[in-house]
């Protein structure tokens, strides 16, 4: 995709990030490596869901155990994105990028080493805080090397690595548990992080441009206090409750959640109107394509990461496949995401609402084959929703990331892309909260019922703001002398 607008001097073959020129050469080794970092977590994130089946077994965890081990991460990387991109606008990005990939490190190779339940989940608890500062700080140096065009293609190339890794997660984890069997298996899938994070990290240090701090910003501790309890006060609930058989405070729990959630958002107002910086600076939601953009990312994540949490379970526990044939089941999922993903691009910004309609359609689909097949199914009949569903995904990740930040300035560049990806992992954890207790309580494919309806809502909003940024851009253009143009916040 080319946004239109004055050539710079990044598009003719230069950087400058405040500390002298930077050749182009350079800037591509390093957008490589940040690449290659924010994809090593985007694979830790899908292959887990292919490999709980395989852990559960392993170290006879428990139903909730199980749920942990795949939201868990997400859980805390949405509790640390937002104030690890705050700190790097304040003391580097460079610097939390490297704190969070030695942390992941750390993470890894504690999960594959993990010999029961508590250690796996606190090791995941570590992977997924190394991951929260890996995020944000990745996506904000793109936007701090790059401008203009560059920064365009530089955030597309990222969309596309992000949507591949995604896709090739389910099949990396049922080859790898196959050749190296169950009870190792699931281990070398973290192990493999371990020499991949040390050499970006290396590697990084020596080639990434270092920016100009922010001194000024400030840190919201009593924000984060309180959005931290809110999410959890939501989300235990959701993932204890039906071991504990739904008692009256795990639904006050969830009520509390949300009133906090209330409360989180009034404080930030009141932390702005002080000239204070807040977590999630408010005036980001005053950009209605950045509101509607998260919003679809919530839910788009939600439905996509609990699809391949759901469908693993109950193909490989409660069908009885093995990981292979679930890697094999997953194949065109890849291959439709990999040809969305390069067809993206050209495409464009209707890539958002067509992806989201084509995952919806793909997951109903599936579901309804599920539904008749019953233990009869196969896989080879599921490839045509899968990978249409695929297919869906490739095409969606690209335009969402530049829809959402490509107007933000880069002032707020760590806390924007803070705020995107919290709401993709927060939706991610969410999603496998909701299908892991339908799933656990059904054993059956009805859990697939909750991504269709997420995707759904994806779909709609995302069908809903694109048209409307269609239309506001068509009268900026027809009238430009009528005033100040409306503030579309789309690239």
């Amino acid at each position: 995709m080319v946004i239109d607008g004055p050539e710079t001097e990044l598009d003719r073959g230069v950087s400058s990030l405040g500390t002298g020129a930077v050749p182009v050469p350079r800037l591509g080794v390093a957008l490589a490596i940040v690449c290659t970092a924010l994809g090593m977590a985007t694979l830790d994130l899908t292959v887990v869901n292919i490999a709980v089946p395989s852990i559960k077994e392993s170290l006879q965890a428990s139903d909730a155990t199980a749920a942990w081990i795949a939201a868990g991460f997400s859980i805390v990387m949405a509790l640390t994105l937002i104030p690890a991109g705050r700190i790097g606008d304040r003391y580097g990005h460079l610097a939390v990028f490297l704190i969070g990939l030695g942390l992941f490190t750390v993470g890894s190779l504690w999960t594959g080493l993990s010999p029961d339940e508590l250690q796996i989940t606190l090791a995941r608890v570590v992977q997924g805080l190394g991951a929260g500062m890996i995020f944000p700080s990745g996506g904000a140096l793109i936007q701090l090397m790059f401008e203009g065009r560059a920064r365009a293609r530089a955030l597309g190339v990222l969309g596309a690595v992000i949507g591949i890794a995604a896709a090739l997660g389910g099949m990396l984890a049922g080859l790898v548990i196959w050749l190296a069997g169950p009870e190792l298996g699931w281990r070398w899938l973290f192990f493999i992080n371990v020499p991949i994070a040390v050499t970006c990290a290396i590697v990084a240090w020596f080639v990434v441009p270092r920016h100009d701090r922010q001194r000024h910003v400030g840190f919201d501790g009593f924000g984060l206090l309180l959005i931290s309890v809110a999410l959890l006060a939501i989300l235990v609930p959701v993932i204890e409750g039906r071991g504990l058989g739904w008692p009256w405070w795990v639904i006050a729990a969830m009520i509390l959640g949300a009133l906090l959630v209330v409360v989180f958002a009034l404080w930030e107002r009141r932390v702005d109107r002080r000239g204070r910086t807040p977590i999630i600076p408010p005036a980001l939601f005053e950009h209605w394509s950045f509101t509607g953009g998260i919003i679809v990312a919530f839910c788009f994540f939600a439905s996509f990461t609990s699809f391949f949490f759901g469908i693993s379970i109950y193909w490989q526990s409660e069908l009885g496949k093995s990981a292979l044939d679930m890697a094999l089941t997953a194949m065109p999922f890849s291959v439709g995401a990999i040809i969305g993903s390069v067809l993206s691009p050209r495409i464009g910004m209707r890539g958002m609402p067509l992806g989201a309609g084509l995952s919806a359609l793909g997951i109903v689909s599936l579901w309804v084959i599920l539904l008749v097949a019953g233990t009869e199914v196969h896989g080879v009949m599921l490839a045509v929703p899968i990978i249409v569903a695929g297919f869906g995904n490739g095409v969606f990740v690209a335009p969402n990331i530049q829809f959402v930040i490509s107007t933000v300035p880069a002032a707020v560049a760590g806390g924007a892309n803070g705020l995107l990806t919290t709401m993709q992992r927060f939706g991610s954890a969410v999603g496998v909260a909701l299908v892991a207790t339908v799933i656990f309580s059904t054993r059956g494919p009805a859990g697939l019922l909750v991504c269709a309806g997420l995707a759904v809502i994806a779909f709609v909003v995302s069908l809903v703001i694109s048209r409307r940024a269609t239309t506001v851009s068509r009268v900026s253009v027809v009238s430009p002398g009528d005033g100040p143009r409306p503030d579309t916040s789309t690239p």
